[in-house]
């Protein structure tokens, strides 16, 4: 048979011509594979922002009414085992619309960012505040007893003795 041979020279270029498809083919394969993870890595990161939108109320920072109702699902799914229970504490601003009305969304939006940031301060760190509408906002304290239960709904009235600098002026807000 006629068989063709060929020169080093040809096979040197055959081999470094095979390398080359190689090594593109692994580049583009690694390429590929960056790219695909970070897509993955923005869509979870897109999924964890919008999570976050979907449960927390934008004004405030506070969760919402959304993220409330789950926390409260999940605390009543099953009885705690220590015999421990949660308290709901379900807080409405006293005459707020009168803040709105006389001074602005602006600034009624101000008063409602420090009463957040009180009531923040005023729960636990493992406790829940929301701000579930307007002026209303909820509470939900874990593994409490009647005492300190009292105690938090206690700290909720005094974050609101204080009178709340908004819009140029000062303003009193109580609740219910």
């Amino acid at each position: 048979a006629d068989q063709r041979k060929i020169s080093l020279a040809e096979a040197i270029f055959l081999t470094t011509l095979l390398a080359a498809g190689i090594l593109i083919f692994i580049v583009r394969r690694l390429s590929d594979q960056r790219h695909d993870i970070a897509l993955k890595v923005a869509a979870e990161m897109e999924l964890r922002e919008l999570t976050a939108m979907a449960m927390q109320d934008p004004l405030t920072g506070l969760l919402n009414r959304r993220a409330l109702l789950a926390a409260l699902e999940a605390a009543t799914a099953s009885p705690p085992t220590n015999g421990s229970k949660q308290a709901l504490f379900m807080i409405d601003l006293d005459h707020f619309k009168s803040v709105n009305d006389v001074h602005g969304h602006a600034v009624g939006d101000q008063v409602l960012e420090v009463v957040a940031d009180r009531f923040a301060a005023a729960a636990r760190p493992s406790d829940i505040v929301a701000r579930i509408g307007g002026d209303e906002f909820a509470a939900l304290a874990y593994n409490v007893d009647l005492k300190t239960a009292r105690k938090i709904g206690m700290r909720f009235l005094e974050s609101l003795t204080r009178t709340i600098r908004a819009g140029g002026h000062v303003h009193k807000v109580s609740l219910s």
